[in-house]
C-alpha cells in the first residue's frame, strides 16, 4: 500500500510539472521591420521604414485562436491603420497579427494593411517568420526583422495545475503521516 501511494504522489507531481507551460500569455513585443523585398507594385518600400508594431498580448495558449481581438492592444503602429486581429497556432506556439484576417496558420491582408508572424510567442525569446506590409506604393516583405521584448512571458498557471499540485501536496504529506 505504501509503493502505491508513493507512486500516486509521484505521478501527481510529475502531471504538474509536464503542464507547466500551459495557461496565461502575457507579452509585451516590439516587432520593427526593414529591408523590403517588392512583391507588387511599382514602389521602393513603404511609406514608413522602418515599420514598427508595439503591442500588449493576453491571451490563453491552450487552444488555437482565430480573428480575435479580446486581450491585443496595439499601443504605437507607425503604419496608419483602422483595427488589428491576432491568431494563435498553440501546436507550434505561433502567432499572427493582421489587419484583416489572423488565423492560427498565418494571415492576410490588402491594401493599406499589415501583416507579421511571431514564432515561440510563450518563450522568453520570440522571433518573427514573417512581415509584410501593403500600402498605396505597392505590397512589400521584411528581410529585416526583429523583435524584443519588453518583459518576460509571465504564464499564469491554470486552477487544475494548482490543485494537482496541492493534492500532491496532500498525499506526501498523508504517507508521511501514516509511516509515524
Amino acid at each position: 500500500m505504501k509503493r502505491i501511494m508513493n507512486l500516486f504522489c509521484l505521478l501527481i507531481v510529475a502531471g504538474w510539472s509536464v503542464n507547466s507551460n500551459a495557461g496565461l500569455i502575457s507579452a509585451n513585443l516590439t516587432v520593427s521591420a526593414t529591408d523590403w523585398d517588392l512583391l507588387g507594385g511599382a514602389g521602393g518600400g513603404p511609406s514608413v521604414d522602418p515599420v514598427v508594431l508595439d503591442f500588449s498580448i493576453f491571451f490563453d495558449n491552450s487552444a488555437d485562436i482565430t480573428n480575435a481581438t479580446s486581450g491585443l492592444v496595439i499601443n504605437n503602429p507607425n503604419l496608419a491603420s483602422s483595427s488589428f486581429l491576432y491568431g494563435y497556432d498553440a501546436l507550434f506556439d505561433r502567432l499572427s497579427i493582421a489587419t484583416e484576417s489572423a488565423v492560427p496558420s498565418g494571415c492576410g491582408w490588402s491594401s493599406p494593411g499589415l501583416c507579421t508572424i511571431i514564432e515561440g510567442i510563450s518563450t522568453a525569446t520570440p522571433s518573427a517568420s514573417s512581415f509584410g506590409v501593403s500600402d498605396t506604393t505597392g505590397s512589400y516583405t521584411a528581410r529585416d526583422i526583429s523583435v524584443d521584448r519588453v518583459q518576460a512571458p509571465s504564464p499564469v498557471p491554470v486552477p487544475a495545475t494548482i490543485a494537482l499540485l496541492g493534492l500532491g501536496l496532500a498525499s506526501l504529506g498523508w504517507s508521511r503521516r501514516k509511516k509515524a
